[in-house]
């Protein structure tokens, strides 16, 4: 069995310059957010001149800098973060021209074509272009132009580490980041919880929320950068998978203890964030981890009860919170009525009938909320008692609000975008041997975007770009597979 090499001196020297490289960018942000140093243009031109600075000036590795630099931007929200909390532009935005430059420059024109015709980019694309023209006939195009932006965002983000991504080191690098990202940003709310001090958001990237759990009980959920707590639940079933495969794969104790470390932190920080739909996402995760890993079916159903237990053991408030979602499948299981269960219900029964009135094409992308009031009063129900006319309203499901917004053309598009990314992982485990880093990091990346997906069954399309970051490794892997599988003797 091959021993992967993640920490081998040039990746931990790549992991260095990078991380000196984003330390260097956020200290002139925090410089140029000052009113008394610098203005918005000057702000800009800082952080177009320290990215370019950073990437250009280690020769010997730019697209490696350039790589961590991107994926550690979008998985910790730093781009948001820095507008919201900090006053400056969007840093995501001024960077991705270099990063695109630097990405252009270091790859094969070959590459390029071969990029381009990839069935998945092919499906990203048409994403978009329904986007753009169901604005056409949408009655608020301003929304629908809004989810077009972040639509097109998230695709530049996707073809950027398809092109960065060059290299099985480039792989092992980018997962690497990830799960530095995933413990760092996990890190400060255990903390928080540890102290029980939440007054300090950490400059914005251990933000919490004071929700409602069960009955008449409320609690601090912790929200990470993304500010709310089920959505960064979601962005953490993402490094999980890759901590404990790649953790299979290593022989060194130490590193392998490394690899337990972080898919602990961030298992904590998913607990505390209180999220009834990443812990079925969590049970699932751990079911295709273990099937992954040919464990036999006893023991299997150990681990799962062990990992059941430990879940409710850990805090009372996460097993009564857990069991309020018999309310969804059974109407007045409870004693009480949990409210947010109730508000699910009267949204997700919104959708269908907004579904039903346009199943083609939907009422327009981002239009579910300004539909919602209308339609909310034909399914009838008593949550509805709760909402503000005219108020901002999701389905907190992806596909009843795809299927809302966008009909079956947009179930259908869908639908073919995770088909295509499914099957691609598929080859890439059948072209190389099962413990090669490529098949492990192709299984770790199937599961990781199956639990992120049944986590979105109760969350609408919000903070997507993690997700696309994650569909830009699959071309590279299958790319990088089908080179290996050809040099491989036969």
């Amino acid at each position: 069995m091959t021993s992967t090499t993640l920490f081998a001196s040039s990746e931990l020297r790549n992991i260095a310059v990078a991380t000196a490289a984003l330390v260097t960018v956020a200290g002139l942000l925090l410089v140029v957010a000052n009113p008394s140093f610098a203005s918005r243009p000057l702000a800009a031109i800082a952080i177009v001149a320290s990215t370019l600075f950073a990437i250009l000036s280690f020769r010997s590795w730019p697209a490696e800098t350039a790589l961590v630099l991107l994926t550690v931007f979008v998985f910790t929200n730093l781009s948001e973060v820095l507008v919201r909390y900090h006053g400056l532009p969007s840093l995501l935005q001024l960077v991705v021209l270099p990063l695109g430059v630097l990405a252009w420059l270091v790859t094969r024109r070959t590459s390029v074509a071969a990029l381009l015709t990839h069935p998945l980019t092919i499906a990203l694309a048409a994403w978009s272009l329904m986007i753009f023209f169901s604005s056409l006939r949408a009655s608020h195009p301003e929304l629908t132009d809004a989810r077009l932006s972040s639509s097109l965002k998230a695709l530049a983000v996707y073809l950027l580490v398809a092109l960065l991504v060059s290299s099985v080191t480039h792989v092992r690098l980018m997962v690497v980041s990830i799960l530095v990202a995933g413990a760092a940003v996990s890190i400060l709310p255990i903390l928080q919880n540890l102290s029980g001090d939440y007054d300090s958001s950490f400059g914005g990237f251990a933000r919490v929320e004071l929700a409602h759990l069960y009955g008449d009980v409320f609690e601090q959920r912790v929200a990470g950068p993304l500010g709310d707590p089920n959505f960064f639940a979601q962005l953490l079933l993402i490094p999980i998978p890759f901590a404990v495969l790649y953790a299979s794969i290593e022989r060194r104790i130490g590193v392998r203890a490394l690899y337990y470390l972080a898919a602990a932190i961030v298992l904590l920080a998913l607990m505390l964030t209180y999220s009834r739909g990443a812990i079925v996402a969590l049970a699932v995760l751990a079911l295709l981890m273990m099937i992954t890993l040919r464990v036999r079916w006893r023991r299997l159903a150990v681990t799962m009860g062990v990992l059941i237990l430990a879940l409710l053991a850990f805090r009372s408030e996460l097993a009564n919170r857990i069991a309020t979602m018999e309310q969804l499948v059974v109407p007045g299981a409870a004693s009480y009525a949990d409210s947010s269960v109730q508000k699910r219900r009267l949204l997700a029964a919104t959708a269908w009938t907004m579904f039903l009135d346009r199943p083609l094409a939907g009422v327009g992308a981002g239009n579910f909320s300004v539909h919602y009031d209308e339609h909310s009063e034909r399914v009838g129900s008593s949550s509805r008692l709760y909402d503000e006319p005219g108020g901002d309203h999701f389905p907190h499901s992806l596909p009843l609000e795809i299927a809302a917004e966008s009909g079956l053309v947009g179930l259908i598009l869908f639908g073919s975008i995770i088909v295509i990314a499914f099957v691609s992982l598929r080859r890439v485990g059948r072209v190389v041997d099962r413990a090669d880093t490529l098949s492990i990091t192709a299984a770790g990346l199937r599961i990781g975007i199956a639990g992120y997906l049944v986590a979105a069954l109760f969350l609408h399309a919000e903070f997507q770009r993690s997700l696309w970051m994650l569909f830009g490794l699959i071309p590279a892997l299958q790319s990088l597979g089908e080179q290996k599988a050809q040099e491989s003797p036969s």
